[in-house]
Parts: structure tokens; C-alpha cells; sequence
């Protein structure tokens, strides 16, 4: 089963890399940010392909979308390199720190997630993995890769019984490109969810990470080594992603955001031809409909991110001719900052956004906390795994420091600040501030904190690297430099990377311990263990994968869908109490199913749904005071099917294994 997880791995980074590097490489883009750069692409592409199959109603394979969409990129390319008759100038970046980079992920990846995991198939069963996964299988069932019309019915079979007709937008890149990952490596969502996961986690997020660090940094090579050390080194991001929410949209999002931030820097360049800039300006659109596809509070990120980035640019390269230059530039950058602002309450009076200020957290944590969240490189106080990260926080403020003597990078200080106020604000206030700023990121502490976290890496590894390049330079005695380094940097390494789980205050010089606990606790298989998997395998077996089969979603078969492809009716955890908008068919099968001899309403929905089964997974412990956070529904929503039993009419026992059972619907008794 491993070697089916490691071949999907393989798969998934040329899905995500290999449309964008055929694009980029054929436009005359020849470096290593051809291959950072190229999932703004490929995004794009999938996304286009998608949509416009889906719109004509064609319907092709994910494999078969994969590969029209990585001979449109060469075509396109083809295009673009003959139109632009020069190399694309970025700077390069050494293998070796890359390699740096791919094997501190890799190390890290090993330790807290393969190490810990009993299968490639396990999943987090927290609340959102059946959105995600089912969503995915909708897709491979159905061919349809689209953002417009999400559903985990998308069939048009299944479209016949979803209990909530119709479909709207939601960002489905995730699922679009899990979904591709299954098709090509012949495999199951869950491996392929997984796999996709590993993949944004060792590659996609460090190599976004470095090329941001190498665009901006490109005259200290130590600032890209020490950032090796830091990019997966916190809890904030990217490791609770996979187990809080679980957040894998977002997880896509935040992995791959910084290369839109490098392709607005380079729109920003002051040396480039008119048809350099276009280009440019074009990769910098592509990017934001990639983030835009995949979720849009990546974007949200950027207008707060580069703020101080643009105002650094006025004070740079604008009114320099002028006589009075710095009012200009200051009344420049105040009419920005008003734009700004105006930007942000115009998108906050959207609809899109009043849903997401619906979300409340509330006060997670008091104002000291917070800030000592914020110095430790925590980023979260009293709310999930947030261990500190001590010798990251130290240098972070490092990073801050160098900042001032080089005032070069002063604007990510800015931001760094901006983020960190954010989440202050967010997570220790209520009232309409908390409620405008965190309406963007659905006011969840966990989002704020990979903002500031995402950020704080960039400050420690310019705050490490620094240091580094001081020691070489200003030790006269080269091995003794080199000794001192190399005692430096291996220091941070095992502070940054060893799993110890020290009780006490020590215990936050090591956050890797505790990372790894909460993953481990985070893919127990508890609502569908291992024993239930086996029994709805053998249920497939006996009824086929296109028998449709009614349930009590709070038993685990929430998740058979999207995990093992059995058509069950209920797909979804939440939305059937009387106060939610299921269908009537729907609401009449929950509530009297178990009337079927006797009720002729029932009979007809069941005949006009094609139901043919009823599964009964273990149930009892999870109806208990809905102590499981995953489980949101109440007996009485279920009231018509789990009063099933051997006696009663109409239903016959065809498979029972300990309280696990399938029955199925008959006339017999009549």
C-alpha cells in the first residue's frame, strides 16, 4: 500500500509541475523559477480545461484533462518564446540548495506524518475531510473538474438522489487535482488525497518558499540555506493543516501564494521591455486566478502582504524628478493605503465574504498570551497544537533587526507587523474590528496564524542567514568560522526538527514532538475504523459499486463515498435537522423509512430514488451527547431508518458482521 502512496506522490508533482514547467520552458524561461513558478500555470490551465469541458459538456478522464492541458501549455509556450525572442531573466538558484530544502521536508515529513500513520489510507475524520473527499470522487465518477456546480453528486445518476438539489461555486482546485492524481496513478481518493497533501507539504511549500527567498534575497546565498531550516519547522503551518479542519484547500492555497507575490515584484521591475512587462503582467493574472480557483483568503493574504511593498516601491522609483519628491511620494502612498482600505470594506459588504463573517471563534486566548504566542513563533495560544518555537522566535527578531540595517527588506517587517496585529485583534477581541478584519479568514486563529507564521520564516531566515554571513566574514580564522557555523546551524536543525516530547518549558525548544503527537492523535481512525472498512468492501463486493444504498451518516458511512466509491444516500455529517433545507423525498426517507410496507409516500421516493440497500455501521457510542465533534446529528433526524431491526417488514438481513449490517428492501411481505 506504501509503494501505491510514494508512486501517487511521484504522480502529483508532475501533475502540479510538469504543464507549467512545458509552458514556461518553451516561452523562453530556462532557470530554476521555470520549475518554482510553474504551478501559477498549471493551476490556470486545469482551470480553464475544467471549466470549458464542463460547460460543453464534454466529458473527459482526469488523466485525459491532465494531458490536453500539458499540450495546450507547450502550444502555448511555443507562442509566447517566439513572440518574446529573449530568455525571461530570473535569478538562478544552486541544486544543492534545493536539495537542502527537498531533504529537511522530506526528514521532517517521515517523522511526523509516515511514522506515525498505520496506512496510506487513513484519513483525518474531523469534519471537513467529507467535504473534501467525496468531492473528489464526485469528480472521478462523473468527469466533470469544476468550481461551478461542487457536489459530492455529481453524477447524473446521483444527481437523481442528492438530498440538496442543485450545486453552487465553491474553489475545487484541491479537488480537481487530487482527483487527477487518482486517475493517473490508478489509485483511490484517499491515497491520492494523502499523496496530494505530501506533496504541497516536501515540495510544493518549500520550493515556494526558497524561490520567494532567492527573488528577494538573491545577493546572500546563506539567507536561502538557513531558510531550509525554518520552512517546515512550525506547527502554524503547513503541519496542523493536515489534521485541523482539515483545511486542505487552504493548505493548497498558502503552499503556492508566495510565487504570486514573486510575480507581482517582477511587475514591479523598472528594467524590462514592453513585451517583458506584458508577460509578466499576464503571469501575475494567471497566478490570481490559480489562488482564485483554489481559494480565494489567499489573495486576501497578498493585498495585506505587498502593502508595504508598493509603498516601498513609491518611495523608490516614483516623483523622483520632481522638485517637492517626498510629499508626492507620501500622498502617493496615503491615496494607496486609501484605495486600500476602501478595496477591503467594498469586498467585506460582498456576499461571499457576509458568509464567511458569519463564522465566529470568539475570544480564544487573553492579550498576554497572545503576544507571547507571537514571540515564541507560536502564533496560536489555548487553541489546538500550538507548541512554541523558541530559537524561531529568536530569530525572527533577529530578522527584524537585520531589517533595520538594511532597509531593503523593511517592508516585510511591515508586514510581518500587520499580520501579527491581525491576529491579536482576531484572537483576543470581539466587536466589529475583530468581525471586519477576520471575516476574511472566517475569524479562525489558525488562519492568522500561518499568515504570520508564513511570514515569520521569511524574517528567521534572513535573521539566520545574516548571522551566518556576519560569522564568515568578520572570523579571520576560516576553519574556526566554518567550526562555528556549522555548530550554529546544526544547533537550529535539531531544535527545528527532532520529535522530543520534553515535559516542561523544555519542551518548547523541541515543537516537533508535539507536531507529531497531535498528527498521530489527529488520523486516529475512530468513527471509520479499519473492521467497518473491511465490512463495506465486502458489501461493495455483494451489491456492486452502482447499487444506491441509504444510511445514518453519524455511523461512518459519511465517508464510504468518497473513501471506497459504495453509493450510499447521505453524504454529508450536518444539514438534515427540520432547521436545515434537505429535500422532502430526502427528509420523508429519514424520518420514515422504516414505514416502507405500510407507507406509500415512502414507497414511491424509494422506487423513484433507486434505493435498494440499508447500512448499518457500529453506532451507539456516537449518538452520545454528540461528544464527537465530527458527528452533528441527532437521533430524531434519523429516526425512520435507525428504527430498522431483523422484525421489521420489508427489510431483509443480507450481510452481519458484530453490529455491522446491510439489509435489503423487499416486497416480499406484501
Amino acid at each position: 500500500m506504501w509503494t501505491n502512496f510514494f508512486i501517487a506522490m511521484i504522480v502529483a508533482v508532475f501533475v502540479i509541475y510538469l504543464p507549467g514547467i512545458t509552458f514556461l520552458h518553451t516561452a523562453n524561461m530556462n532557470n530554476s523559477y521555470a520549475i518554482f513558478l510553474s504551478p501559477l500555470v498549471t493551476f490556470f490551465i486545469f482551470a480553464g480545461v475544467g471549466e470549458t469541458c464542463y460547460f460543453t459538456h464534454t466529458q473527459i478522464s482526469g488523466s485525459g484533462v491532465w494531458i490536453i492541458s500539458t499540450i495546450i501549455a507547450m502550444a502555448a509556450g511555443f507562442i509566447v518564446g517566439k513572440s518574446l525572442h529573449k530568455e525571461i531573466e530570473y535569478p538562478d538558484i544552486d541544486i544543492s540548495i534545493v536539495l537542502f530544502y527537498l531533504l529537511a521536508a522530506v526528514v521532517v515529513y517521515f517523522t511526523v506524518f509516515v511514522s506515525v500513520v498505520g496506512s496510506p489510507e487513513y484519513f483525518c475524520q474531523s469534519y471537513d475531510v467529507v467535504h473534501h473527499l467525496n468531492g473528489i470522487q464526485g469528480m472521478l465518477d462523473s468527469s466533470k473538474f469544476t468550481s461551478f456546480a461542487y457536489s459530492s453528486y455529481l453524477t447524473e445518476a446521483d444527481l437523481q438522489i442528492n438530498p440538496w438539489p442543485g450545486g453552487g461555486f465553491y474553489p475545487s482546485m484541491y479537488h480537481v487535482v487530487a482527483a487527477f492524481i487518482a486517475s493517473l496513478a490508478n489509485t483511490t481518493s484517499t491515497i491520492a488525497l494523502n499523496a496530494l497533501n505530501a506533496v504541497l507539504c516536501v515540495v510544493v511549500y518549500p520550493m515556494s518558499m526558497l524561490a520567494f527567498l532567492g527573488y528577494c534575497f538573491k545577493d546572500n546565498k546563506y539567507i536561502l540555506y538557513a531558510g531550509s531550516l525554518f520552512v517546515v519547522a512550525l506547527a502554524a503551518f503547513p503541519w496542523d493543516y493536515l489534521v485541523y479542519g482539515p483545511l486542505y484547500p487552504n493548505l493548497m492555497g498558502f503552499s503556492f501564494m508566495l510565487l504570486e507575490a514573486i510575480a507581482f515584484m517582477k511587475c514591479c521591475e523598472i528594467d524590462m521591455n514592453k513585451k517583458e512587462r506584458i508577460f509578466a503582467l499576464c503571469l501575475f493574472f494567471v497566478g490570481g486566478v490559480s489562488l482564485a480557483f483554489t481559494h480565494p483568503s489567499t489573495i486576501f493574504f497578498l493585498a495585506v502582504f505587498l502593502m508595504p511593498y508598493c509603498i516601498e516601491q513609491i518611495y523608490i522609483h516614483a516623483f523622483n524628478k520632481k522638485n517637492n519628491k517626498w510629499i508626492f511620494k507620501t500622498l502617493a502612498s496615503l491615496a494607496l493605503i486609501l484605495v486600500w482600505v476602501l478595496f477591503f470594506v467594498a469586498l467585506y459588504h460582498t456576499s461571499i465574504v457576509q458568509k464567511m463573517a458569519t463564522f465566529d471563534w470568539g475570544i480564544v486566548c487573553t492579550k498576554k498570551e497572545a503576544i507571547d504566542a507571537i514571540l515564541t513563533a507560536s502564533y496560536m495560544a489555548n487553541f489546538y497544537c500550538a507548541p512554541s518555537a523558541y530559537v524561531v522566535g529568536v530569530f525572527v527578531l533577529l530578522g527584524v533587526l537585520c531589517s533595520f540595517k538594511d532597509r531593503r527588506y523593511i517592508w516585510i517587517v511591515a508586514s510581518y507587523v500587520m499580520f501579527c496585529v491581525m491576529l491579536f485583534i482576531n484572537d483576543t477581541t470581539e466587536g466589529p474590528l475583530k468581525h471586519f478584519i477576520g471575516s476574511f479568514w472566517y475569524t479562525d486563529p489558525i488562519r492568522f496564524a500561518s499568515m504570520a507564521g508564513i511570514v515569520g520564516v521569511i524574517l528567521a531566515s534572513l535573521g539566520l542567514g545574516t548571522l551566518w554571513q556576519y560569522l564568515l566574514n568578520k572570523i579571520h580564522n576560516k576553519k574556526a568560522a566554518r567550526i562555528i557555523v556549522a555548530a550554529v546551524v546544526i544547533t537550529v536543525g535539531c531544535f527545528s526538527f527532532l520529535p522530543l516530547n520534553i515535559p516542561g518549558n523544555f519542551g518548547s525548544l523541541f515543537p516537533m514532538g508535539s507536531i507529531r503527537a497531535n498528527i498521530e492523535h489527529g488520523m486516529r481512525q475512530t468513527l471509520y475504523s479499519p473492521d467497518k472498512v473491511q465490512f463495506v468492501r465486502r458489501v461493495k463486493d455483494i451489491i456492486g459499486k452502482d447499487a444506491v444504498v441509504c444510511n445514518v451518516p453519524a455511523d461512518g458511512t459519511q465517508y464510504v463515498y468518497g473513501s471506497d466509491g459504495l453509493r450510499v444516500l447521505y453524504r454529508s455529517q450536518s444539514g438534515y435537522s427540520d432547521e436545515y433545507t434537505d429535500s422532502y423525498e430526502s427528509a420523508l426517507i429519514r424520518k420514515s423509512l422504516k414505514d416502507y410496507t405500510e407507507n406509500e409516500k415512502v414507497k414511491e421516493v424509494i422506487d423513484n430514488h433507486g434505493i435498494e440497500y440499508v447500512i448499518f455501521l457500529d453506532t451507539p457510542a456516537y449518538f452520545t451527547d454528540l461528544e464527537d465533534k465530527s458527528v452533528v446529528q441527532q437521533k430524531a433526524d434519523f429516526e425512520g431508518i435507525l428504527g430498522i431491526s431483523n422484525e421489521t417488514p420489508g427489510f431483509k438481513l443480507v450481510l452481519v458482521e458484530g453490529n455491522n449490517r446491510l439489509y435489503k428492501i423487499s416486497r416480499e411481505s406484501e
